[in-house]
């Protein structure tokens, strides 16, 4: 099938853009002809691509382009390209594809949602809520992270479409062997509020002092750096170091003895099944379903209650402290995370396209 995925701006290196490279990649391998539209930023993308995928820049060196005038280039990449299927890669994107099936009348829309429905957004909170009942009553199928969600949008949104559950893939295939863990403590994320790194760093506040071998590192970029890194030195922290954004994030799970996530919002959570792919276990918040769903507390790692940075760090010393702890989590971590593997994931979005595809067929018949 010939399928274009949309999404916001793949030069950024977030959760979102990572999970795309890799279905994208997927699917082009198991032979179909996958493009990507990348509303905004320039080339090159952050996240490496299959070199059989055409990546399209409609921004490109301008600026300040309006709504309407994007809409007008995507119509024109669209009706060049007849796609099979348009995939929003992030409801809000519905915007443009509610549009442009009006534009391209046989085009088939799939609306990805990459947030938890209760997912509080700082901006545009009524604008998501209005496009996501639009993908709802508009698109040819749903796909949400969790069941939970699933139930979620089934119940407030009484969607026309199909809803469907396809959990983020486990980006990796190669097999783990014995590796010789650092005292280094991984966290990463983009630098946002939602993120919850300033929780994270009042949490090590608590420890840094009382274990001078560990160190606390934080892979990532984002707007909150700066008052971030502000903290720190108010704090007089000296072990927390702050990686920026980091293209090969491999080397630092290698590396590291255990993983964190102290999102307050988290729509699956993807890095905590890369960490656990590579046998760390984590200590996270159980902020969403997406984390309640791949952590198992007190097996392959420590769920805790949003927001109690006592508790969260009392859960960091646990495994500090217990190195035999963290080989069984770990152990247990990278076995639990089988049921993400990338193939079976691709399998059952071919399942989801395909269903759609003679979907449609039949009611041309009809």
């Amino acid at each position: 099938m010939k399928i274009v995925f949309l999404i916001g701006n793949m030069s950024n290196g977030g959760g979102t853009e990572r999970v795309l490279s890799v279905i994208a990649g997927g699917l082009s391998e198991r032979g179909h002809q996958v493009s990507v539209i990348s509303l905004w930023g320039q080339k090159p993308s952050f996240f490496p691509l299959g070199k059989e995928i055409d990546v399209c820049w409609p921004e490109g060196k301008g600026r300040g382009i309006t709504v309407v005038g994007q809409f007008r280039r995507l119509a024109g990449i669209i009706k060049r390209a007849r796609p099979d299927f348009l995939v929003d890669v992030d409801s809000i994107l519905g915007v443009y594809s509610v549009f442009l099936r009006k534009t391209v009348p046989d085009l088939r829309c799939i609306s990805w949602e990459h947030f938890s429905y209760q997912h509080h957004f700082d901006h545009n909170h009524i604008l998501r809520r209005t496009v996501r009942m639009l993908a709802g009553r508009f698109a040819d199928t749903l796909v949400v992270l969790t069941d939970e969600d699933k139930k979620y949008y089934q119940k407030h949104l009484r969607p026309r479409c199909k809803v469907r559950c396809i959990y983020d893939p486990d980006p990796f295939d190669m097999e783990i062997s014995d590796r010789e863990a650092e005292p280094v403590i991984l966290a990463a994320g983009r630098l946002s509020r939602e993120k919850g790194f300033d929780l994270l760093i009042r949490s090590w506040e608590l420890l840094e002092e009382r274990y001078p071998d560990w160190t606390l590192l934080i892979a990532g970029e984002g707007k909150e750096r700066q008052r971030l890194e502000g903290q720190v030195k108010e704090a007089g922290l000296k072990r927390l170091r702050f990686a920026g954004a980091v293209h090969s994030l491999e080397d630092c799970y290698v590396k590291a003895s255990f993983f964190v996530l102290s999102s307050r919002s988290e729509g699956f959570g993807m890095v905590l099944v890369e960490a656990m792919h590579f046998g760390l276990p984590v200590v996270c918040y159980s902020c969403a379903p997406g984390p309640r769903k791949i952590v198992v507390h007190g097996e392959n790692g420590f769920l805790v209650k949003p927001g109690d940075v006592a508790d969260f760090a009392q859960k960091m010393e646990r495994l500090i402290l217990d190195k035999e702890l963290r080989r069984r989590m770990g152990e247990s971590a990278a076995e639990s995370v089988k049921r993400f593997g990338r193939e079976e994931i691709l399998s059952q979005w071919e399942e989801m396209l395909e269903e759609c595809h003679w979907a449609e067929k039949v009611l041309f018949r009809l």
